[in-house]
């Protein structure tokens, strides 16, 4: 077994086992080199390169010589000492190994393995010297077998519950359903939708939503065909470099309705019989009063209603700005209390109002897509269930 990472590129690493070959020794009768077989084929490479005329002689072996290792002596105070270097063959015999110094490695059929179970004082390293062959028959079990030697660790298994709990495959959250019940809205500043177009193409968080809002897509009109995604349909408030809005929605759940477009802000509204969409994007020198104003003129008396974007106004540093608080004067509530964007500023909200209480409380899911310096905002909209009661009457004669 080789017991030092001679050069971790090459594979040539601590625990890498094999079988001496022969020896390559100096005029003087001295042992100079090893030519080792090693179980892994594909370990060696370059070294074998290296090595072209004993590799001719030796097919599929690996030359090792000796290794300079230096070490610091301490002194009991814990200050340091003097130095000692030490030249090796950095190779053990590993007829016999500690199931510590085994781990990761996989002994190949037919070799036998001989176990010395009852040396077991680990929780679970019996495991680890059972699983190391591929086969049942490989293994012979030293004197008797004590089945209280096999046991699990209770730490871990205390882990594994803990990670049960916070698994997104055992809980997923309701964005990551499947419900057709639900809306599903995604806003996300793109940082250029033509840069980023086949990374959006990918994107399988984003792909879960009915209706996908892209900001600061940064496209000319004539670039929008470029630029459609598969089983959306799409409507683009293109504007140029730094601005602009795509938006890929699904028809039979909404339907686009208006637009707002101006050079520092621009805001597209969709609809459906139950609920208005709005989504905006403001540049930092866009007036949010003015913002406001086109807002409110948007909004449908009575209707349940959610407003995203990027508004390039921090609402933690800033609650108070005047677009949020006329939106909050407006029965909104603000539902994103993180930062959203990567140096730490809440710039992306989501406004939502509902006078009526017909849809369950939005829920937020905010994700981090690689391509982009801003926190995708997705929401799921679930409408509330309402139970049908009928009096059934029975005439008694």
């Amino acid at each position: 077994m080789i017991i030092h990472n001679i050069d971790t590129a090459d594979c040539l690493t601590n625990g890498q086992m094999g079988e001496l070959v022969s020896l390559v020794k100096t005029t003087g009768g001295e042992v100079d080199k090893l030519i080792i077989k090693l179980n892994n084929k594909k370990a060696g490479q370059g070294n074998k390169s290296k090595n072209c005329q004993l590799t001719l002689k030796y097919p599929d072996c690996v030359v090792i010589e000796r290794v300079n290792i230096q070490y610091t002596l301490r002194k009991r105070s814990g200050e340091a000492g003097a130095s000692a270097t030490v030249i090796q063959f950095p190779v053990k015999l590993a007829f016999a190994i500690t199931s510590h110094k085994i781990q990761g490695q996989t002994i190949p059929s037919p070799t036998k393995v001989v176990l010395h179970l009852n040396s077991v004082f680990e929780d679970a390293q019996a495991y680890v010297m059972l699983s190391r062959v591929q086969q049942l028959e490989q293994i012979f079990i030293l004197n008797s077998l004590d089945e209280h030697k096999i046991r699990t660790s209770s730490i871990a298994l205390q882990e594994l519950e803990r990670m049960k709990v916070i698994s997104l495959n055992k809980n997923p959250t309701p964005w990551q359903k499947h419900n057709q019940n639900a809306v599903k809205v995604a806003s996300l500043n793109c940082a250029g939708l033509k840069s980023h177009f086949t990374d959006v193409q990918s994107d399988e968080h984003l792909l879960k939503a009915d209706i996908i809002h892209l900001i600061e897509t940064s496209l000319s009109v004539a670039e929008e065909d470029q630029h459609k995604l598969n089983g959306y349909d799409s409507h683009f408030i293109s504007i140029g470099n730094g601005k602009g809005i795509a938006t890929y929605y699904k028809p039979a759940v909404v339907e686009h309705e208006q637009d707002v477009k101006e050079t520092n802000m621009q805001i597209t509204k969709f609809t459906s019989p139950d609920l208005d969409i709005i989504n905006v994007y403001r540049s930092r020198n866009g007036h949010s009063v003015e913002l406001l104003n086109h807002i409110l003129k948007m909004l449908t008396d009575g209707k349940p209603s959610l407003i995203t974007g990027d508004f390039n106004i921090c609402y933690y540093i800033n609650r108070n700005n005047r677009m949020s608080q006329g939106l909050q004067a407006n029965g909104f509530n603000q539902l994103v209390n993180e930062a959203t964007h990567i140096r730490g500023g809440y710039i992306d909200h989501a406004y939502w109002r509902d006078q009526h209480e017909v849809w369950d409380k939005p829920m937020i899911d905010q994700y981090s897509p690689y391509y982009s310096d801003h926190d995708g905002i997705c929401i799921t909209l679930k409408k509330k269930v309402r139970v049908k009661y009928q009096l059934i009457f029975s005439n008694c004669f």
